[in-house]
């Protein structure tokens, strides 16, 4: 099969398979924009695809900064943020920071470094914020972690919504770390006590609640489904975004706004138009329709963001039923060499 891409951005067509094995044709196209002043364009270095995930470090202790992006199926728009939390440098013990794209928005408070301190009781205290111009937002700064502080390892304790973040702790006398970042509204004063883990990048595959979409994997998958997906296998899975950094499929002219995710305090501007024309060209018929971005990266710190589409066909019947796929929408002279197989001179990029 032929990719034609009449677009600035990388593309790719690959085969996916959903959970009962039936194939489709998925095409994955990943732009780069600078922001600049305010109005959006492309990138003259686009990025390339990520083939797997990308974590800021051990994948086994650190938290997934760059998700693949060959995910079978969205049906929402996931948004996140890889960057870091500014105080418009001075030092502070607290602010917030908050997140908008279209409808959804999302507001955390960021603290400063604290730790479990011992009290004159029994009781481990929170001791005073360190105060921060900046603070990278991970999720190995927010709610989560382990305490395998017990003898008996079967009272260990594990935050499953957040296996590499700090702050879990059972014992009266605590020690280590306290989060950075929080829900509004919440807070951890006391040991034992669990908050929502509060971050703004891509949810492991293998945390809660992501990780009760892929299924059960018990005797009975093994005996009568195994090497399939489960049957209770959900696509809300390959949503690597929390739940609430979500929103519609992106079709370009949504608001976006970042406050203290930049050294300014705030950026604002609108996505530029991200609607794709997608033409599928089989043997026996040709089907066109249009893509909208499902995954949205702003990385304030660089002045960019990156936009993911995809779009998928069932496999019916042949593989190469399939011939051609044009992605965006040919100049008329382009048009005109692909269809009588002439070679394109674009004169204007000389």
């Amino acid at each position: 099969m032929n990719l034609q891409n009449f677009t600035p951005f990388p593309a790719e067509i690959t085969l996916a398979t959903d959970k009962d094995g039936r194939d489709s044709y998925l095409v994955v196209v990943k732009g780069t924009f600078e922001i600049g002043d305010g109005e959006p364009r492309p990138a003259a270095e686009q990025v390339p695809f990520f083939y797997g995930d990308q974590h800021y470090g051990d994948p086994e202790t650190t938290s997934i900064k760059y998700e693949s992006e060959f995910a079978p199926v969205k049906s929402r728009a996931d948004v996140v943020v890889v960057g870091d939390a500014h105080a418009r440098g001075r030092g502070v013990r607290r602010l917030s920071v908050e997140v908008r794209v279209g409808r959804m928005r999302k507001k955390l408070i960021v603290r400063g470094d604290r730790r479990w301190r011992f009290g004159l009781g029994i009781l481990s205290r929170v001791s005073w914020a360190r105060r921060f111009e900046s603070l990278p937002i991970v999720y190995e700064r927010a709610f989560g972690g382990a305490d395998t502080s017990h003898d008996n390892p079967k009272r260990h304790r594990f935050e499953r919504r957040n296996p590499v973040g700090t702050g879990l702790v059972r014992r009266l006398r605590a020690k280590g770390a306290l989060p950075n970042f929080y829900y509004p509204g919440e807070s951890l004063r006391r040991p034992g006590k669990r908050i929502r883990p509060a971050g703004l990048g891509f949810v492991g595959r293998g945390w809660e609640p992501r990780a009760s979409h892929a299924g059960t994997y018990d005797g009975a998958w093994k005996k009568e489904r195994f090497p399939l997906l489960p049957e209770d296998f959900d696509d809300e899975y390959h949503q690597g975004a929390p739940p609430d950094q979500r929103c519609e499929l992106l079709r370009g002219g949504e608001p976006v706004e970042l406050r203290n995710l930049t050294p300014d305090g705030r950026l604002s501007f609108r996505l530029p138009p991200l609607a794709l024309a997608i033409r599928f060209r089989f043997a026996s018929r040709t089907e066109e329709s249009v893509m909208y971005g499902d995954t949205l990266i702003l990385e304030p710190g660089l002045d960019r963001f990156q936009v993911v589409w995809r779009a998928s066909r069932p496999v019916d019947g042949k593989l190469l039923a399939l011939g051609e796929v044009w992605i965006g929408t040919p100049s008329r002279g382009r048009l005109l060499a692909v269809e009588t197989r002439k070679q394109y001179i674009d004169r204007s990029a000389r």
